[in-house]
Formats: C-alpha cells, structure tokens, sequence
C-alpha cells in the first residue's frame, strides 16, 4: 500500500483548514473564532506529530500530505473569494 503522501494528514489538514475558512466567514464573536481556530490547529498538530511518532509514515509523507493539502486549501479559499465577490457585484448592482 502507498503511503506518500500521507492521506490521513492531508485530509486532516484539507478539512481543519476549511473549517478555519469557514469559521471566519460565519462566526461574528472574536472569541469563538480563536477558540475554533485554535482547536483545528491543535488537531492538525496532533495528527501530524501522531503519524510521525507512530512511526506509520515518514517524515516526507507527512510534509507531502501539509503540502497538498494547503493547495486544496488554497483553492477552496479562492471559489469562496469569487463567489462572494460575485454575490457582492449581484447585490449592489440591484
């Protein structure tokens, strides 16, 4: 079984960093955010650490893994960006 890239660390990441996106688009409380923020970073930490203490993957697969998943990341950053502005445009030109 192929284990590079690590797919329990990228979907780890993919997901917490979505929820990060997400949570700072819906929560309006500063406080909710960093507690939520936080949590998913400290997920993220713990699952990267647990893999490569439990000696299940290398250490490239793991940074394989944070490295796509930033670009799913990234991309999904950016399909929120274009459609808000474009939600944004629709609004104001009514």
């Amino acid at each position: 079984e192929a284990s590079y890239p690590s797919s329990h660390t990228m979907l780890i990441c993919t997901v917490m960093g979505s929820a990060v996106i997400a949570v700072k688009r819906v929560f309006e409380d500063i406080r909710l955010r960093i507690v939520c923020c936080s949590a998913a970073v400290v997920t993220v930490l713990l699952t990267v650490i647990g893999r490569t203490l439990s000696g299940v993957h290398w250490f490239t697969d793991i940074i394989g893994g944070v490295i796509l998943s930033a670009a799913l990341v990234m991309l999904y950053h950016s399909i929120v960006a274009l459609v808000e502005s474009r939600t944004a445009g629709a609004k104001a030109s009514k």
